[in-house]
Formats: structure tokens, C-alpha cells, sequence
């Protein structure tokens, strides 16, 4: 299991660096902006780190939107109106 394979302290919670592992480990190779936004969204702000929960839905989350990104909004030439990268940071927030 990828959460305690990278829970390397064996707290039951990731720190962020345990946290940018298991998604490499995941096959998610993101770029620092989206990893922030992340990091912001999904660890709380009191203790800086994550639960097994929170990872659960994040990577729900990340699954859905890398799967989804084909099917965004495209202009009249057929082109996607925003970069995959945009995307997937503004669908943290949604």
C-alpha cells in the first residue's frame, strides 16, 4: 500500500515530502504549483500533515481529474482553452 510504504516516520500521516513520494509512487508526476495546491487543499493547517483519509480523496480527486482532463472546454478550433496543467490546479479548489 503506497500511504504506508511513504509514511516512513510510521505516524499515520504524511508530511509533504512523504506526500510528493507516494504520488511519483502513484504514477502522478506534478508539477510544484499543482503539489502546492495540493498540499494546501488536502493537509491541515495545524499540524502540516495529512491523513490516510485526506490521501484517499486527493488521489480520487487527482485520478478523476487527469482521466477528465481530455473532455474540457475547447475553442472553435477545436483546442482546449485551458493547459492541462491549469486544469488540473484550478479542479483542486472545485
Amino acid at each position: 500500500m503506497i500511504f504506508l510504504a511513504h509514511d516512513t516516520d510510521g505516524s499515520g500521516h504524511f508530511h509533504s515530502h512523504e506526500f510528493r513520494e507516494a504520488l511519483i509512487t502513484a504514477g502522478y508526476n506534478v508539477s510544484n504549483k499543482l503539489f502546492n495546491a495540493l498540499v494546501h487543499r488536502y493537509q491541515d493547517p495545524d499540524t502540516e500533515r495529512m491523513c490516510f483519509e485526506d490521501f484517499m480523496l486527493c488521489s480520487i480527486r487527482l485520478k478523476n481529474m487527469f482521466d477528465n482532463s481530455v473532455a474540457q472546454p475547447k475553442n472553435t478550433q477545436g483546442e482546449a482553452i485551458f493547459s492541462k496543467e491549469d486544469y488540473l490546479r484550478f479542479g483542486v479548489y472545485v
